[in-house]
């Protein structure tokens, strides 16, 4: 063995000088969390909560497939082979919903102390009866006008709840400041105590949806702030689709889990949960696969793709699960929330992207990356399908005069919002240049 000129003593102080610097990192980015991880996180209205639902959604759901020519093989609609949907027949009869999250917040509104005291109560008592391997609840925000009601909802739910059962989390909404995460931290803190709980048995998934969240008032990224206030309690980063959409502006027809203002949030949110314990999810969606043929195959069209776009992304983000678990025949009362997708998850989304998608193509001078364009030139195409990068060779020519636009096509939110439509003046889609372009293959 070499010896080298450097001796021990010179070892022995470059070790001294990083030893702070080794116990920072190793208590900051304790690697990615062990255990079973959902596939995503359902949440439904407190007031439209009940016992049974769990069960039911996985009868409605096998009841899809069965009208749709799914349930004997056959794949119209899912593209997939007999065995998958084999495994999610079984999946939908066993656990067709993995993480239930009672929602107290945008999805029940206010109705008045009283009455949701009278729900906390009888929602506490039936979710700890429901099965389901990951339950919990939001409660609403801790800004200034709904503070003290969504610290009252935690602290009547957990008293009913006759002991937090294992999967239990809680989330915290629209985060307008870091103090409201340490103060959340605070909160579950002092319930523990209350509850004669162990310290740090209560955790919490934090919803950024809201730019703010993103970018502290200071210009400094607010992500990585909001991990340390949590105090080592915030085990998930939740992306809310709509809300943090309609924050930036951006019109209703357009909002979804595909636009680059998303990605740009979840390209932060991802770099700050590195290596740190904390799980992501992709973003939320209202587009089910309930209806006539046509809607439940574009539903279903819509989580078999952002599967296929995101599984190249990184594993904390890889892809959704084919969601067949919702009512059937009615709108839905939900708004489900996607998490990362693991490959060999019993139920996911039946055809493996990797086996679909075309390899990379290297890039060079004569091989550019696509420019992507938003809003696409037609407003109606893009509620029905996200927009997604052109394949080479592209051809662009001059779009309709935008004299007269198309009006976007309504879209209604479960959340409280209501319908969202009308798209203001600066995000009118920017008239192209009158010629043709072709690009190099």
């Amino acid at each position: 063995m070499a010896s080298g000129r450097l001796t021990e003593d010179v070892y022995a102080r470059i070790d001294a000088s990083l030893a702070e610097a080794d116990a920072r990192v190793t208590a900051t980015y304790p690697g990615e969390p062990t255990g079973r991880q959902p596939v995503h996180t359902v949440y439904v209205p407190a007031n439209r909560f009940h016992t049974g639902l769990v069960g039911e959604w996985g009868e409605q759901a096998l009841a899809v497939l069965e009208a749709h020519d799914c349930a004997h093989g056959s794949a119209q609609g899912l593209d997939a082979p007999a065995d998958v949907l084999g495994r999610v027949r079984d999946k939908l009869a066993a656990e067709p919903i993995e993480d239930l999250r009672v929602d107290f917040e945008d999805g029940y509104g206010s109705p008045g102390d009283d009455v949701e005291d009278a729900e906390v109560v009888r929602c506490a008592r039936e979710l700890a009866a429901e099965s389901v391997p990951f339950r919990g609840i939001r409660f609403k925000s801790f800004e200034a006008a709904t503070r003290r009601r969504g610290i009252r909802t935690l602290d009547v739910f957990l008293e009913h709840l006759g002991g937090p059962p294992p999967g239990f989390v809680v989330t915290l909404p629209k985060v307008t400041d870091v103090d409201q995460v340490a103060a959340a931290a605070d909160v579950l803190s002092e319930l523990e105590k209350a509850n004669g709980l162990a310290l740090g048995t209560l955790r919490f998934e934090v919803q950024v949806e809201t730019a703010q969240s993103v970018l502290s008032g200071d210009g400094t990224v607010a992500l990585p702030a909001i991990l340390r206030a949590a105090d080592g309690r915030c085990s998930g980063l939740h992306f809310g689709t709509y809300d943090y959409s309609a924050g930036l502006g951006i019109a209703g027809a357009y909002q979804s889990m595909d636009h680059p203002a998303a990605d740009f949030a979840k390209q932060f949110m991802q770099v700050a949960a590195a290596g740190r314990g904390v799980r992501l999810s992709d973003g939320s969606t209202n587009r089910l696969p309930v209806g006539d043929a046509a809607a439940v195959r574009a539903g279903w069209a819509e989580h078999t793709r952002s599967c296929a776009g995101r599984w190249n992304v990184g594993s904390t983000r890889a892809g959704t699960c084919t969601r067949t678990s919702c009512p059937a025949g009615s709108p839905p009362p939900t708004r489900s929330s996607v998490k990362p997708c693991r490959p060999r998850s019993t139920g996911c989304a039946p055809t493996s992207p990797r086996a679909r998608a075309p390899p990379p193509r290297a890039r060079s001078s004569t091989n550019p990356p696509p420019r992507r364009r938003w809003p696409p030139t037609s407003r109606a195409a893009s509620t029905a399908a996200p927009w997604t990068s052109p394949t080479w060779p592209v051809v662009r020519t001059a779009p309709p005069s935008p004299a007269s636009p198309p009006a976007p096509a309504e879209r209604s939110y479960p959340d409280g919002h209501g319908v969202r439509s009308e798209p203001s003046r600066s995000e009118q889609a920017r008239p192209q240049p009158a010629r043709s372009e072709q690009r190099p293959g």
